[in-house]
């Protein structure tokens, strides 16, 4: 960076220095920044270090990081090569912010807009340009499931598919952009009823489940993506078989992903949606009683404000009168009216 008065100093001498000021430890890439002045440096050197060494979700204070990223984006030049990660940082953030707790369409939209503008600024060829389009697809999917644009979702299926046409077959993000992919799809049969779009989610779903061992991190998120979409086609075409893949499918993911995952609670949840299928289908005791309890702890590991937990406490609710309806014990109507 060139402050008028000063040598240039690079991000990496910036970041060392307050590293070292304020007892920290980082690694960062060695990049040069140009164009502001002595004043800036020390305000300036900070939001450099937590842009590039603190992940946006461990942060206290989610709307101070925000603040920085702002600065550092409007500091940085279109052409500068840190500017797309910048952008992404902000974007990633601004939906955190969106998805626990504000809940203010402006935190969406601002998130969309500097999603984009990584993923436009970022070359093709580049290796961060996939991961950009992903980014971006799950904002846009994020937009229509709470605002029922299906433009929205159209443009997220684009980014999926662009971001599986560029990645190198074998590579290890590919499974996740396919079960990504494979999750729009299966929404947009939910709004569209069109099965094609249901059997092009289940081919992708199983595609991603086959690229990936135990050990890979996206396991758990594929096999929950396929054993959602099953779960879809046994309520449309009533197949035993559909839905006890379905069960196995999401049984797998939730022993696979850690309590700490951060889509744990998602995987739990679609896991006892599906049992409560099988047990309106059978009658079995054991299955409403799984389901129960898998409910109760989707929203246990659900933080609170979360945009998903009216959705899943109206689902415990439905799973606890659906066991009173059988057994007709008072707590279960009264727990159910309550969550309801």
């Amino acid at each position: 960076m060139i402050f008028h008065g000063l040598s240039t100093v690079t991000t990496l001498e910036l970041i060392s220095e307050a590293a070292s000021e304020y007892g920290l430890t980082v690694t960062v890439q060695l990049k040069k920044l140009t164009g502001h002045s002595c004043s800036m440096i020390e305000p300036f050197k900070m939001n450099c270090l937590q842009v590039h060494s603190e992940p946006f979700d461990k942060l206290n204070n989610l709307g101070e990081f925000i603040s920085n990223c702002r600065e550092v984006v409007e500091r940085l030049g279109d052409d500068h090569p840190d500017k797309p990660n910048a952008h992404s940082k902000l974007g990633l953030s601004q939906q955190s912010c969106f998805t626990t707790g504000s809940g203010e369409l402006a935190d969406l939209e601002n998130s969309i807009s500097n999603l984009s503008k990584a993923a436009e600024l970022t070359a093709y060829g580049h290796t961060n340009k996939a991961m950009h389009l992903c980014n971006l697809g799950l904002c846009q999917q994020l937009r229509f499931k709470h605002l029922g644009e299906l433009t929205a979702l159209d443009d997220s299926i684009l980014n999926f598919q662009e971001a599986i046409e560029i990645t190198a077959i074998g590579h290890p993000d590919q499974a996740g952009y396919l079960s990504n992919l494979s999750h729009c799809q299966s929404l947009r049969f939910l709004r569209l009823g069109n099965m094609i779009h249901l059997e092009d989610a289940i081919s992708n779903s199983r595609k991603a489940v086959e690229m990936t061992e135990d050990w890979h991190p996206d396991r758990p998120s594929c096999l929950s993506a396929l054993g959602k979409s099953l779960a879809l086609r046994f309520e449309r075409l009533g197949s035993l078989a559909d839905l006890e893949d379905a069960i196995w499918n999401l049984q797998v993911a939730v022993e696979l992903a850690e309590d700490g995952h951060p889509a744990k609670s998602m995987y739990v949840s679609h896991l006892g949606l599906s049992q409560r299928m099988r047990f309106e289908r059978f009658g079995e005791l054991a299955d409403i009683h799984y389901s129960i309890s898998n409910l109760q702890k989707a929203l246990e590991l659900t933080a609170p404000g979360h945009s998903d937990q009216p959705a899943r406490l109206s689902n415990l609710g439905l799973s606890q009168r659906a066991r009173f309806e059988r057994l007709r014990e008072l707590s279960d109507l009264e727990d159910s009216i309550s969550n309801l």
